[in-house]
């Protein structure tokens, strides 16, 4: 009796609702930096799939539209805030995350990756990342945006 009494009251929390928790949906935001086209699209698809088990990731070309659109429309305001755009694109999507990459170059076939997640109910970033990647080829950017994207800190 005990033991059928132990496998109802496992399967019951087994299929708990509360147990099963999907990842948050967030917006990726245009990848940011001097790469073609074709190289901000891979690096995004390569953050994307190393996120899949936190955040479930709205991202592409229609959204890389509608968020420069607002960008666009907020820069013609006399106090232009990143913030309020923020909040229109969460608004829009229906999220409460906003994700950032940005390349900058740093000299020859250098850059300064960043990450950034921002909370908009909060209105603060809530996970920074930044790593260094000299003398650094497209799949090296590839391979250090499969490192920004696991929690916690980064290993150069």
């Amino acid at each position: 009796m005990k033991r059928l009494l132990f496998l109802v009251l496992f399967l019951t929390l087994l299929a708990s609702p509360a147990l099963a928790s999907e990842p948050e949906e967030a917006v990726l935001l245009p990848v940011a930096g001097p790469l073609t086209p074709d190289e901000k699209q891979g690096l995004a698809d390569e953050l994307v799939k190393n996120l899949s088990g936190r955040y479930e990731v709205i991202y592409g070309a229609d959204v890389d539209k509608y968020v420069t659109e607002v960008f666009l429309e907020e820069s013609k305001k006399d106090e232009c805030d990143a913030e309020a755009c923020y909040r229109k694109i969460a608004q829009h999507y229906g999220v409460e995350t906003i994700i950032a990459l940005r390349v900058a170059p740093k000299g020859d076939s250098s850059y300064l990756l960043s990450f950034s997640v921002y909370d908009v109910l909060e209105g603060k970033i809530i996970e920074e990342k930044r790593l260094d990647c000299d003398d650094c080829s497209y799949e090296g950017l590839k391979g250090l945006c499969s490192k920004l994207a696991w929690p916690g800190k980064v290993d150069k």
